[in-house]
């Protein structure tokens, strides 16, 4: 798991086609896309779920595909098993579970490929380049967490007790720096 955090940062932060500030506009028209492409049919969804799966190649986040994956087919198998007990799977179903699939690869690649200076400078400073400017915080918290708690003899492991305390840890840091910036935020005039 720290893993994957570690190599989310480092995507993020590398210099490709994909990375720079002029294909965000090609990365908005592919999420735009995939977002339309449950509109239109089967085959766009799968398009756009190739297109979106050799640029994740591309900027070589295997690891985070494969993982994202692993998760998606576990709890599409949860669903699907709920839907056959209870008489309600349908096509529908299984094309709603991949496209589910298919947009989260596209605002995956989206955040792994944008930095949140360049959709600042996009967007303006605003709500939404806050929240994504935060997003990147909070990975960066995780992986200074994961370290501080390895340091102090706590070992990461599959075990629910072992994730649940690194949750709890991560959720009372995290409250406690956004209240820091939400004070240095008033102190320089910005209310609510």
């Amino acid at each position: 798991m720290a893993k994957l955090f570690e190599d989310i940062v480092t995507i993020q932060n590398k210099n490709s086609f994909l990375h720079r500030y002029e294909a965000i506009y090609l990365k908005l028209v592919l999420l735009i896309t995939t977002i339309c492409s449950r509109f239109i049919n089967i085959y766009s969804i799968i398009l756009m779920l190739f297109i979106n799966t050799l640029l994740l190649i591309y900027i070589n986040a295997k690891r985070i595909l494969l993982s994202m994956f692993s998760i998606w087919v576990v709890l599409s198998f949860i669903i699907m098993t709920i839907d056959f007990f209870t008489s309600t799977l349908t096509l529908d179903v299984f094309i709603n579970l991949v496209y589910g699939f298919t947009t989260f690869t596209s605002l995956t690649l989206f955040y792994l490929s944008t930095s949140p200076r360049y959709l600042r400078m996009f967007i303006g400073f605003n709500v939404i380049s806050l929240t994504y400017h935060f997003l990147g915080y909070s990975i960066k918290l995780i992986l200074d967490l994961i370290d501080v708690l390895k340091a102090r003899g706590w070992e990461l492991s599959p075990r629910i007790s072992s994730q649940k305390y690194l949750l709890r840890a991560f959720a009372v840091l995290l409250t406690t720096r956004l209240l820091e910036v939400e004070e240095a935020l008033k102190a320089r005039g910005l209310e609510e």
